[in-house]
């Protein structure tokens, strides 16, 4: 894979784990069985990944990344993403994930793209993402 795209590993099996793309516009997608594949991403453009495995009991992990790819230089390296992103919010938990995907609902239904927002926004609300956060009034307030 070339050095300028970024490829996220999209996998599903039922009831056991489900790593996918939640926004964001690959370029393409490269088909690596039935259950799997990736999607690609060039340099500069915003997604979301969402990773959450599971066992008998119930889900273990649940994460929710949003970043940018990138092209080289530095970058942090996450499972799932290759060669790695910029990340600007990670939620880790059943808590932090619904808090993100409300305000991802909150983002759509102002009327926004969540791959159109500027990191500063993004980060603002990865800050909110605790118990005391009010992402909603931040929202409502973006004027662009």
């Amino acid at each position: 894979m070339s050095a300028r795209l970024t490829a996220l590993h999209e996998h599903y099996r039922k009831k056991r784990y489900n790593h996918r793309v939640v926004f964001g516009q690959p370029v393409r997608f490269v088909r690596r069985g039935w259950r799997s594949r990736y999607a690609v991403f060039a340099a500069g453009q915003v997604f979301g990944y969402e990773r959450w495995n599971a066992n008998k009991y119930g889900t273990k992990h649940w994460t929710l990344t949003i970043g940018r790819a990138v092209q080289g230089g530095r970058f942090t390296r996450l499972p799932g993403v290759k060669p790695g992103a910029d990340i600007w919010v990670t939620a880790i938990g059943e808590t932090q994930v619904r808090r993100l995907f409300k305000a991802l609902d909150d983002i759509k239904k102002a009327g926004f793209k969540p791959e159109d927002i500027c990191e500063h926004r993004w980060r603002s609300i990865g800050i909110m993402l605790g118990p005391n956060g009010d992402f909603e009034g931040v929202i409502r307030s973006w004027a662009c």
